[in-house]
Order: C-alpha cells, then sequence, then structure tokens
C-alpha cells in the first residue's frame, strides 16, 4: 500500500506539472520546451551529483522571477512551473516506492498528499465543466469577473504542487540526510538557499532606497512595496523574515566555537540586511515573524552559551549590539522612507487609538480582513466535510464575498487554516490537522544539545513564527516559502533527532492504518465528485451569481451567434452540447415567471437515422425529451427562478452544412428559441 501511495503522488504531481504547462504556454509558447529541457537537464545533472545539485534548485525559488524578467523580458506566477518541475525531476533519481518521512509523521503526510493528488482532477474537470476542450476556451467566464477555465485550472494547479512538491521535498531531504549528515545538509541545501535569500534582500533595498521599479510587479511598487528578486512583496517578506535570525544564529555559533565576535558581527550585519528587506516588502505579517523569530534568537541565546567564561563578550554582544544595531537600522529606514506609503504607512494603520471601538475595529480587521474571512465562513458553511475544493477558494472568493455583504477580488482567506478548512473541508482536513498536532508537540517538547542548541532554538522560533502569522495569511502560498518552511522542519528534526517510531497507527494491525487512510481519501473524493456535479458546477455558480451580478457573468458555451428564423424568430444554433445562463433583464418582463422553449433540427438525413434530444431548465429539470426525433420543432416550458435561467442542451449528433455543399463549416445541433411568458398555456386554460 505504501508503495502505492507513492507512486500515485509522484505520478499526479507529474501530470499536473505537464497540464499546468500546456496551459500556461498561451502566455509564453516556448515554456513547455523550456520545461522538457530543464527536467532532462536536471534529471541528469542529479544522477551525476546527487544531493549537491538540490540545494542549488531549491535556493533558485528566491530569485527565479527577477531571471526570468530580466532575461525574458516578462514574468507571472505561473511560470514557477518549470522551476516546480524541474525540483520535482532533481527528486526522481534514486528515489524508490517507500517513503521516508519520520514514522510518527508518515500516515497524516501521506493522506494529506494522497487526498490532494486524487482531488484536483476532480477540481480541473469541475471548472471545464467536465468538458476539457473548454480548458482551451478562453471566452467562458467562470467568475464574475471574466476568469476563464483554463486560468482557473492554472490556480488549482499552483496550489496542488506546493503543497505536494513541499511534502515530496520533505521526504527527500529525510531519504537523502540522516543526523549524521547534518553537516553535508547544511553545506549543500542551507547555504546556497541562505545566500540567494540575501541576494533578494540586496536587491529588496534598492528598490527601496534607489528604484522601487526595477524588478517591480504587479501592484507593489506603486504601493511603495519592495518584492526583491522574488517580484512578490508579501512572500519575499516572509522568507526575509524567516531567515534573519538564522543568519545571526550562523554568527553567534561561530563566534561561540572561536571566542571571537568576528563571525558574530557579520551575522548581525546579515540581519540586518534581511530585517531591511523585510521592511521594504512592507508586509506586516512578516514584520511580525521577524520580532517572534529575533525574540526566541535572543532568548535561546541567553541560555545556550556552553562556556559563559570564554563566551562573554560574545553573550554581552548577542544581547546588547545586535538589537540595538536592528532598532537603530528600522529607525533610519523610517526617515528614509515615505510616510504617506510603503511600510510606515502600513504599520500606523494596524496602531489603535486608545478607545474601545479602534480596538474593536482592528480586532474585526484582523478577523475578517477585508471580507476575506466572511467569505469563507460561509464557504465552510455550505460546504462543510469536502469544502469546495483544492484551489476552489480563488475562484468562489468574489460570489461568496457578495453574499458576505462585500465584493472582493481574487485572494486567499487571510488565514491560512481558515483557507485549508474552507478548500478541504472537515474530511480533507483530518491528515493536516493531525500532522500539526503531532509536530507541534514534538516541536515544543525536543531541543537540541549543545552548540546545536541555539540553531535549533532559532529554528523552532521561525518556524512557531510562521505558524502564528498564518493566522493573518497564507504566506505558504508561494511555492518558495513553502519549501523553506519544509526544509526548517528537516533542519529542526536532524539538529534534535528524530521524533521516534511511535505514531498513530503503530501499535494497530498494519493494514488497519491503512484502511482508514484510503477510505479517507475515497470518502473525500466521492464527496468532491459529488458537489463538482451538484452545487459547486460552474453553470450552477454562474446562474446564482446572475441574480447578484447581473449583465456581468455570462456563461455560455457551445452555442453560435443570434440568427433569425423564416418567420423572424431569433434563435440560435447549438453544438451537440450547450449551456447557457439566461437574465430576464427587460423591467417589463418581471411580470413573465416561465421560459418557452423552442427545439428544432435541421440534419438531412433524419428520416433515416433519427435523432434523440434532451433539454434541461435550472435544476436539471428535464423540458424536453426526444427519442427517435424527426427534428420538427418541439416545445417546453419551465419556472425562472430569482430573474435568470439556466438551459442546457444535448444531441446524439450534430452535422456540417459544407459536407453538403454550403459554405458553412460549423458543427450544427439544435437550433434553440426562447422568450419568457407570463403562464404556461396549460395553466392559462385551466383559469
Amino acid at each position: 500500500m505504501e508503495a502505492v501511495s507513492r507512486l500515485l503522488v509522484l505520478v499526479s504531481a507529474v501530470v499536473a506539472v505537464g497540464l499546468q504547462a500546456v496551459l500556461v504556454r498561451r502566455g509564453w509558447p516556448d515554456l513547455p520546451m523550456v520545461l522538457l529541457l530543464g527536467v532532462a537537464i536536471t534529471f541528469v545533472a542529479a544522477r551525476r551529483w546527487p544531493g549537491i545539485l538540490h540545494g542549488g534548485l531549491a535556493a533558485f525559488g528566491y530569485v527565479a522571477a527577477g531571471v526570468w524578467l530580466l532575461t525574458t523580458g516578462q514574468f507571472y506566477g505561473s511560470y514557477l512551473v518549470v522551476w516546480m518541475g524541474a525540483l520535482l525531476a532533481g527528486m526522481l533519481p534514486g528515489a524508490t516506492l517507500r517513503w521516508s518521512i519520520p514514522a510518527p509523521w508518515k500516515l497524516p503526510l501521506l493522506a494529506w498528499a494522497l487526498l490532494l493528488a486524487v482531488s484536483w482532477p476532480l477540481i480541473v474537470l469541475r471548472e471545464s465543466d467536465f468538458m476539457p476542450a473548454l480548458l482551451g476556451n478562453y471566452r467562458v467566464p467562470n467568475t464574475g469577473v471574466g476568469v476563464s477555465p483554463s486560468e482557473v485550472a492554472i490556480g488549482v494547479l499552483n496550489v496542488v504542487l506546493v503543497q505536494l512538491v513541499g511534502i515530496l521535498w520533505f521526504d527527500w531531504l529525510c531519504r537523502t540526510y540522516a543526523r549524521e549528515d547534518r553537516a553535508r545538509f547544511e553545506r549543500h541545501v542551507l547555504l546556497p538557499m541562505g545566500g540567494l535569500a540575501l541576494v533578494s534582500c540586496v536587491a529588496a533595498l534598492y528598490q527601496g532606497f534607489v528604484d522601487i521599479q526595477w524588478l517591480g510587479g504587479g501592484a507593489f511598487p506603486a504601493l511603495g512595496r519592495a518584492g526583491g528578486t522574488m517580484m512578490d512583496a508579501n512572500a519575499f517578506g516572509m522568507a526575509a523574515a524567516l531567515w534573519a535570525p538564522v543568519f545571526l544564529a550562523a554568527g553567534f555559533t561561530v563566534a561561540t566555537r572561536r571566542n571571537g565576535p568576528i563571525a558574530l558581527w557579520l551575522g548581525a550585519i546579515l540581519l540586518l540586511v534581511a530585517a531591511g528587506g523585510v521592511w521594504m516588502s512592507a508586509s506586516r505579517t512578516a514584520l511580525l515573524a521577524l520580532a517572534l523569530g529575533i525574540a526566541g534568537l535572543i532568548g535561546v541565546a541567553v541560555r545556550a552559551t556552553p562556556d559563559p567564561q570564554a563566551s562573554n563578550r560574545v553573550r554581552m554582544l548577542m544581547l546588547g549590539a545586535a538589537p540595538v544595531l536592528v532598532l537603530l537600522t528600522f529607525v533610519v529606514l523610517v526617515f528614509a522612507t515615505s510616510m504617506d506609503r510603503g511600510p510606515a504607512e502600513r504599520i500606523r494603520q494596524l496602531v489603535p487609538s486608545l478607545s474601545a471601538d479602534s480596538a474593536l475595529r482592528l480586532t474585526r480587521l484582523l478577523r475578517d480582513r477585508g471580507w476575506y474571512g466572511p467569505a469563507a465562513d460561509l464557504m465552510i458553511r455550505d460546504h462543510p466535510l469536502v469544502g469546495v475544493g483544492v484551489g476552489g477558494y480563488y475562484p468562489l472568493v468574489e460570489m461568496y464575498s457578495r453574499r458576505a455583504g462585500r465584493r472582493v477580488t481574487f485572494d486567499n482567506a487571510q488565514n491560512w487554516y481558515r483557507h485549508q478548512l474552507a478548500e478541504l473541508g472537515v474530511v480533507g482536513s483530518i491528515p493536516w490537522i493531525l500532522w500539526m498536532i503531532l509536530f507541534a508537540g514534538f516541536l515544543l517538547r525536543a531541543r537540541g544539545d549543545g552548540e546545536q542548541r541555539v540553531a535549533a532554538g532559532v529554528v523552532k522560533a521561525t518556524l512557531v513564527a510562521l505558524g502564528v502569522v498564518s493566522l493573518l495569511g497564507v504566506p505558504t502560498q508561494h511555492p518558495a516559502v513553502a519549501l523553506t518552511f519544509w526544509t526548517f522542519v528537516f533542519w529542526y528534526v536532524a539538529l534534535v533527532g528524530s521524533p521516534g517510531d511511535s505514531g498513530p497507527g503503530r501499535s494497530l494491525p498494519r493494514w488497519l492504518p491503512w484502511a482508514a487512510v484510503w477510505l479517507l481519501v475515497f470518502g473525500h473524493a466521492v464527496g468532491t465528485a459529488y458537489a463538482a456535479r451538484a452545487d459547486l458546477r460552474v453553470p450552477y455558480r454562474a446562474a446564482r451569481g446572475a441574480g447578484q451580478i447581473s449583465g456581468v457573468w455570462q456563461y455560455e458555451y457551445g452555442l453560435y451567434d443570434v440568427e433569425r428564423a423564416a418567420d423572424l424568430t431569433p434563435f440560435r444554433w447549438t453544438q451537440d452540447r450547450a449551456v447557457a445562463v439566461i437574465e430576464r433583464r427587460r423591467r417589463r418582463l418581471r411580470g413573465y415567471q416561465w421560459m418557452k422553449l423552442t427545439v428544432w433540427a435541421s440534419h438531412p438525413d433524419t428520416r433515416e437515422r433519427p435523432l434523440s434530444a434532451k433539454v434541461w431548465g435550472y435544476g436539471r429539470e428535464l423540458v424536453i425529451a426526444e427519442e427517435q426525433w424527426d427534428g420538427s420543432p418541439v416545445t417546453g416550458y419551465f419556472p425562472v427562478i430569482y430573474g435568470h435561467s439556466l438551459v442546457e442542451t444535448w444531441v446524439s449528433r450534430t452535422w456540417r452544412p459544407s459536407d453538403h455543399g454550403a459554405r458553412d463549416s460549423r458543427e450544427l445541433g439544435l437550433a434553440l428559441a426562447w422568450e419568457f411568458v407570463r403562464e404556461r398555456p396549460d395553466e392559462a386554460a385551466r383559469d
């Protein structure tokens, strides 16, 4: 069962990378070829230099956006699939079909990975209305703001890959570097990752002091926020905040060994560079993470100096000079940057006045985060068991936020835990909740010994800081930050030792935990599939949204432009399958509570080959059903709900006029005409 689970996760991740590359190529036609080339080179290089290449690959995430922009002149977040694909390929040489994750965490983490691996194809199919051809149609809006099925699918795949690649990366680290290989891990993985994170910090300082538009991405430059070489101020700020205490801890460790302050001063300088990068990013959650990380560092340093007599100067510098330098740096940065935008202004907005109302407003702000929180709460209420699907929060937030009271644009739930619950539901969240409980217990219980104590304390502080700020954001939605998290998790294990062999299911029969895992995954998949065909199906969402966003969400596919019949009746030809959300827009039609549908067909061979056709109204109400049909006009009625109607048609086959001498090469199915009426004829007869 373990081999099957690992193979399924690997295949799912590879397919997700390939599908995302195909979908993204519309903006960069050469991307699939670049991905294939990168994967091939990485695979061969990883076999030749096992272990050495991977640290550089992981570190490249900190600078990938800037490199792409400087070399190609453009960058979009979806281009990172090339980097994630190469990293995934680098983990394949030497891979086995057994998980290397520590025993207590194995079942929760692989259940998490399996659940994602099985459910994402269902979400991608749902967003294409189970018509894969729609992934190439950019005129069909899957949301009220006009995002196409392909763009939604790209977002879903990105969310899935960030989590799957992160778990596989942690598994690879556990397989490649045992406890006795910690020095090699620090040299091969941590050193390049920390180095390129520092490069991004230097770039952010240049942006903040010299040219905020250089390597600027999205709306961040206009807000006075630096994104470093990651071109994302929020993700960069968090990455810099996680690394900043590590730089000083490294200097502290070296200085303690050599009983000299030079290494500590160098570590302090690197800390200041990283702290300056955090400030320039203007990320408030990153500033909070930095504060928690430095507080933890100082607390550990007070207790961890092994020889107080020999290391007194180091201790005094750690407790005195380094924090003072950080404080002075922030003071300089405050006066060096504009107060009407950027970091200082964003921090000032969070400082409440001395009143109960102000404190209450701040509490609501942190809880709701601009209506993203209430939207997530509604999703959890509507779909508590299986959620709205992995990656589903982003396309649904606009519709749910309107229900909550205010329309917001694409973003996360501003709380990682709430976001996961909204997307995966209670059933789908069992694995990650169980793993977090186990890991939190291990994190708080274990600590390093001897000279590892400072490093272990700093890593613990940064992981705790990331967990705390995840209550106010979703920092690990960026793959580089997610990879940093999993790298630090392994680093902590390497510093303090494995959590041991005890864990969920260890005292039970071997088959029972696996049966529970597969039952959980299968049950979640069934629930996800059911929701995808019911309430969360895109046409149903569009029909509900049409009542909220009048005249905006025109969801339809499979229909050609309006034509007029011989009696001037307007109609539209359909393909073999068609869906349309039709609104009753005109005020004079408000009393018209029924929709009259008329269909006919013009196939030239219906006498020899009769047709089958069906037409459904909103809610899958079968309005017209014809078998052995000659194509003559058929009429049906169904009620109008909330001022709009959802019409779906199906016909057993189509025909092409060009095959019969005409110039029309369209694939024609049914001719569909509709109008709003006050009542059905049978009701009028009863009256």
